[in-house]
């Protein structure tokens, strides 16, 4: 019983992993799109914020349908896939096409809505601007600078140790157990 739990436990963390993964992702995603937008206006006087929704909404949605997509396929059977029934074969076959028809369909639907959004803005006096440049100066790179601590956390496999670090600091356990862990103090008796 003890390994099976292990095992939830494993994949669960897997699972929070992804799902942090792509949360960096998709914030870096939309800054990019901040800075687009922002040199856009410094270059030229004029930009539209639209860029800044169409990173957000399709990172999101791509990373919401891949974990979604995780989670059918870890639920099918697919080592008893061979052992089954044409008829279990074909009902596994269904949802499979059904989740990937659905992971395709929903972010393009997204995007493509998010793309009619127009947000146009324009300032003719940050038009090479020297304190605005400057200023686009220092957020490029402080961006190159997140981006490159972010694929290095994500190259040398830091990301578990960062993670169980900041749950450590942050989650739930540590004030649960500085309240006493498991002591009953209210002197109901336990079934």
């Amino acid at each position: 019983m003890r390994f099976w739990l292990m095992a939830i436990n494993t994949q669960a963390r897997r699972l929070q992993l992804i799902i942090y993964v792509a949360a960096l992702i998709t914030i870096m995603a939309t800054l990019f799109g901040m800075d687009i937008a922002i040199v856009q206006l410094w270059l030229t006087g004029r930009s539209d914020l639209s860029i800044i929704f169409v990173a957000l909404a399709s990172s999101f949605t791509i990373f919401t349908d891949i974990i979604t997509l995780i989670g059918i396929f870890q639920a099918i059977p697919l080592r008893q896939l061979h052992e089954m029934s044409l008829a279990s074969r074909a009902f596994w076959s269904i949802i499979m096409i059904f989740a990937i028809v659905l992971s395709i369909y929903v972010p393009y639907i997204s995007i493509r809505h998010y793309l009619v959004i127009s947000v146009p803005i324009g300032a003719e006096s940050f038009t090479m601007n020297g304190l605005f440049g400057l200023g686009i100066l220092f957020y490029n790179s402080g961006l190159a600078l997140a981006a490159y601590i972010v694929y290095l956390t994500i190259r040398r496999r830091m990301l578990p140790d960062m993670y169980q670090r900041i749950i450590d600091v942050m989650g739930p356990n540590k004030r649960f157990a500085e309240n006493g862990g498991d002591r009953d103090e209210d002197g109901i008796e336990e079934i």
